[in-house]
């Protein structure tokens, strides 16, 4: 069983400023390497036994700038499928989409956006998944991913339902380090 799991979300994307990207495949923006030198001084000189990352270009490069390693790729940390709204603003996707992204905003977790994901159906993809990766090898293990993806895993490791774990700050490169239990 893993002893302690760094959970870290990537760093900012090379993107355009305040569009929500789930699926979109950006790679990282130009400061990444000085990110990456910032948030690797936090490790206190750990050394990853296991890397995991998300299969989108943002995830899979910080993982690499992070531990030095090649990541096993897992599928199922892809961020939600944002579906009609990927790309546009939040104001963009009310003008569109009125109704849909007024229930949205009361039910984040129950409702998805246009031909996308809702956060339930996140989870169900994501916390098998993690159940795998936290029950594997290791005394650190490194796993990069989104800011949904976290909250949700930060949801099954903390016991939080997914409206609380919807509230958690998980800015572009937070970490959250979580001991792992036998």
């Amino acid at each position: 069983m893993a002893g302690r799991i760094f959970l870290l979300r990537h760093l900012r994307p090379a993107s355009r400023p305040g569009a929500m990207i789930g699926r979109s495949d950006h790679g990282l923006g130009p400061d990444a390497e000085n990110e990456a030198a910032g948030i690797r001084s936090l490790f206190s000189g750990a050394v990853f036994d296991r890397v995991y990352s998300s299969p989108l270009k943002r995830a899979a490069e910080t993982a690499r700038l992070i531990s030095g390693a090649e990541p096993e790729i897992v599928e199922a940390l892809s961020e939600i499928d944002l579906g009609a709204w990927e790309g546009l603003t939040s104001s963009e996707a009310r003008e569109l989409w009125p109704e849909i992204h007024k229930a949205r905003g009361l039910d984040m977790a129950g409702i998805s956006p246009p031909f996308g994901e809702s956060v339930r159906d996140l989870a169900a993809r994501v916390w098998p998944a993690w159940d795998e990766i936290a029950s594997g090898p290791g005394r650190n293990v490194l796993v990069v991913a989104h800011q949904c993806v976290n909250r949700v895993i930060l949801a099954r490791a903390k016991g939080l339902d997914l409206a609380e774990a919807l509230k958690l700050d998980q800015p572009y490169g937070a970490l959250t380090i979580i001991s792992a239990r036998a």
